[in-house]
């Protein structure tokens, strides 16, 4: 349950650090990560 949450918001969360809105970065590299992790599925 907790994976799809974080699946269907993951362009939510990237939003909201390129928007300033969460105050840490997420590297290109990690966002990669991510993607792979999700593409899994």
């Amino acid at each position: 349950m907790l994976y799809q949450v974080v699946a269907d918001n993951l362009e939510t969360l990237y939003g909201a650090i390129d928007d300033g809105a969460l105050s840490f970065k997420l590297g290109k590299h990690a966002r990669k990560e991510l993607e792979a992790y999700f593409a899994c599925a």
